[in-house]
C-alpha cells in the first residue's frame, strides 16, 4: 500500500512539474491516455487525465494492452505510457 501511494505521489508530482514547465501550445487533438486492465493503472490514468484537463487540455481515454501501448506511443496513437512494471516489461526494453 505504501509503495503504491509513493508511486502515485511521484507520478503526480512529475506530471505537475512537466505541466508547469511546458510552453507547448495546446493542441486541438485530445491527449490520448491508455487505460489498462489493472486498478492502479486505471486510477493513475484518470489522475493524469484530470491534471491535463485542469490545464485546459482535452483528454481521451483509450483501452489498451500492456505491451502494445509502446508501439502506439511510437506511432502517435497514444501520448503516454505510464505505470510500467520493469519486472514484466524488461525484455521489450532491451
Amino acid at each position: 500500500m505504501l509503495k503504491t501511494l509513493t508511486k502515485i505521489i511521484a507520478v503526480t508530482a512529475t506530471t505537475f512539474a512537466f505541466l508547469a514547465l511546458s510552453t507547448v501550445a495546446k493542441a486541438a487533438d485530445p491527449i490520448r491516455i491508455p487505460v489498462l486492465n489493472w486498478s492502479s493503472q486505471i486510477v493513475m490514468a484518470n489522475v493524469l487525465g484530470q491534471v491535463f484537463e485542469e490545464q485546459g487540455y482535452t483528454v481521451e481515454y483509450v483501452p489498451a494492452e500492456s505491451a502494445s501501448r509502446y508501439e502506439a506511443v511510437r506511432i502517435g496513437d497514444l501520448h503516454i505510457a505510464h505505470e510500467t512494471w520493469e519486472s514484466t516489461m524488461a525484455i521489450p526494453f532491451y
